[in-house]
């Protein structure tokens, strides 16, 4: 067992657990290892751990084979493109379902609410009707929706499994950057009175 890391951040990690044999753990007296959390879970999990001596390879030599394989393949994949390493190409086909992310607090266009962190980031899901260009897609949405239909790739989120909810699309401002709403009933009026007179 043994931790490859200082490589570029990849969806907000740095580091590989490199685990050759999960029932038998060979370590470097690495100190993650020996402290005692690990070895209580070692010993609950019935994983003999087995330390060897520290920059002494010919003990670990099949984690470190394991290591030095794992960085040339890495090396091999993101050779012309090192800063784009943890980026992948995301396409959808017609007729395939998707969530919507939206950003309230980002945009001018959608009404901000109380509470933005606890609200949905995803939207949807809404059918895929036309690819525009490689990266940007036509969205089926509400009738009632009145935003722009067409997103780029990096808002999208393909639908895994079977969803029936489809939360609403967040209410939109006017040009003038003013909520629209339509009372349902007027249950009372109260005038205030004005403090200001003598």
């Amino acid at each position: 067992m043994d931790f490859i890391d200082g490589l570029p951040r990849s969806e907000g990690f740095t580091v590989i657990l490199v685990v050759v044999d999960r029932k038998k753990i060979v370590s470097d007296r690495d100190k993650v290892f020996l402290s005692h959390f690990w070895r209580e879970l070692f010993r609950l999990q019935g994983i003999v751990l087995k330390r060897s001596t520290t920059y002494h390879p010919q003990t670990d030599g099949q984690t470190e084979v394991v290591n030095r394989s794992l960085e040339t393949y890495l090396r091999c994949f993101i050779s012309e493109t090192p800063t784009l390493w943890a980026k992948r190409d995301i396409q959808f086909e017609v007729g395939e379902r998707v969530f919507l992310k939206l950003r309230p607090y980002r945009q001018k266009t959608v009404a901000h609410r109380r509470n933005e962190k606890l609200a949905p980031r995803y939207f949807g899901p809404y059918e895929v009707l036309k690819e525009i260009e490689v990266v940007t897609y036509w969205l089926k949405l509400a009738p009632t929706a009145t935003i722009h239909p067409v997103f780029h790739v990096s808002q999208l989120r393909k639908v895994i499994g079977d969803y029936t909810t489809n939360p609403e699309l967040p209410t939109t401002l006017t040009e003038d950057l003013e909520v629209v709403m339509e009372p349902l009933e007027l249950m009372g009026v109260r005038q205030k009175e004005d403090v200001t007179k003598c």
